[in-house]
């Protein structure tokens, strides 16, 4: 983490701050523009901690980066913790560590982000994936007025600065399931014609489902490439995982699965967010904050800042699945809860008082070419009923508000689109009455909307 070249006098130590130093190796007379932090992750407990810093500027020598590792190793070692994998914040480093000895490295895990705008992946000279292919599908999302598939999705992402190139959370959100789901529904509705759009589409969704399984958090998920990492769980990663993998069941025979979440540097992402908000937000701290930060935060442990970069890496449950989804051990299944609460729902029906003659529904609403816009209304009419039977478990309502996914039912091409593997759960599809309600009500909001809307006054 690069820090402010600031000089400070500190008079409980007697030093001034702000220099070069390396502990028991010395301080040279370079003032600091970076910090080395080194943190310790339990794999299979979930536990974090901080174990030194060491201020430098720019790049540290192999030799004295050997030394310094070395070290951090022995004392980790001296307190009974066994070392199954090193991540490194930045690929240079990485590399540098590669100098250290000639021998072949084992585990050795690095953490590389690239995100380039305008760019084209291509295979024996032809363009298999490109990047027009993404943006001309946000333009495409970007004008729908009713309803919108790409929520997340702004100029930030499609156009991003210097900065935001570096942030993992425009990234992962740039390359979704949600985005790839997108696109394949724009080349059903013809709004997307490039020859390219499949494969891109296919690329982004490689891409989604590469990160999640490198990122599970729960041995079971209704996402399959979420899951914890076992010998029957994943079908898609990379094989220096999968080398780790089966040396860490070797080393410990209870082993059946590893939350690869643990495996990235998100760990030390965090870490700097909390350290450049304490005393407020600092973006740029001096090294006497740093050592003050540090103190404090061995002491009263990690609280994650709200607007940290990554998401929360301390979980709330250990190994233990979601409430979205009931595990049968014997026949190795994995079934939605919601199909246990649908069967426990009231046996007395609610009475309706809507009556369908009541609904008004445009004539012309089935003579409209089907675009993007209308399969998002789509979709959020079957999450609304999805809440609603939700809450009010009634039978009567389900038979009202949703029915079976249809593969030939072009209304449902975003819905079946981002479905995971399993057709028959998850999300739901809403009924043609439900669906015209929704869209009728969103255009008489849409129409409405600019007259009562609150202005700022001139």
């Amino acid at each position: 983490m690069y820090i402010k070249e600031y000089l400070e006098y500190s008079k409980n130590y007697d030093f001034i701050e702000g220099f070069e130093d390396f502990g028991h190796y010395g301080r040279t007379n370079k003032s600091a523009n970076c910090v080395m932090m080194f943190m310790a992750q339990g794999l299979f407990s979930p536990w974090q901690f901080p174990v030194a810093y060491f201020l430098a500027h720019s790049e540290v020598k192999h030799k004295l980066l050997k030394d310094l590792i070395i070290d951090i190793l022995t004392e980790l070692f001296k307190n009974g913790l066994c070392l199954l994998m090193t991540v490194f914040y930045e690929t240079m480093l990485t590399l540098d560590v590669n100098k250290m000895s000639t021998e072949k490295k084992h585990f050795l895990a690095q953490q590389i982000r690239y995100y380039e705008e305008g760019c084209s992946f291509e295979k024996d000279n032809m363009t298999v994936a490109a990047f027009s292919d993404i943006t001309k599908t946000y333009e495409i999302g970007k004008n729908n007025i009713k309803s919108k598939s790409l929520l997340k999705i702004t100029e930030a992402h499609t156009y991003p600065s210097s900065f935001q190139k570096m942030r993992v959370k425009l990234a992962v959100q740039f390359f979704s399931h949600t985005m790839a789901s997108t696109i394949r529904t724009c080349i059903e509705t013809d709004e997307l014609k490039s020859q390219t759009a499949k494969n891109t589409a296919d690329f982004v969704d490689f891409i989604n489902k590469l990160f999640d399984c490198l990122n599970s958090k729960t041995l079971y998920s209704l996402n399959p490439y979420n899951c914890g990492l076992s010998d029957s769980g994943i079908t898609q990663t990379i094989t220096g995982i999968l080398s780790f993998f089966e040396d860490a069941k070797s080393i410990n025979n209870e082993v059946s699965f590893i939350l690869t979440n643990r495996l990235n540097q998100d760990v030390l992402e965090n870490l700097f967010s909390i350290m450049r908000q304490k005393g407020g937000y600092n973006k740029n701290p001096t090294a006497r904050t740093i050592r003050t930060s540090f103190r404090s935060i061995c002491i009263f442990s990690l609280c994650t800042s709200k607007g940290a970069n990554c998401e929360n890496d301390i979980e709330n449950t250990d190994y233990q699945t979601t409430e979205e989804v009931s595990i049968l051990l014997e026949g190795k299944q994995i079934n939605n809860i919601e199909n246990n609460e649908n069967d426990q729902s009231s046996d007395t029906n609610s009475e309706c008082s809507v009556n369908d003659t009541d609904i008004s529904v445009p004539e012309d609403l089935n003579t409209i070419s089907v675009t993007l816009e209308d399969y998002s209304v789509t979709y959020f009419a079957g999450y609304l009923a999805f809440k609603c039977i939700k809450k009010f478990n009634c039978e009567y309502c389900k038979g009202e508000l949703i029915i079976e996914k249809d593969l030939n039912d072009k209304n449902q091409m975003l819905i079946i689109n981002k479905n995971y593997s399993s057709f028959n759960t998850g999300l739901k599809a809403p009924t043609e009455m439900l669906n015209s309600i929704i869209d009728t009500i969103l255009n008489i909001f849409e129409k409405n909307f600019d007259n009562v809307k609150h202005k700022k006054k001139s």
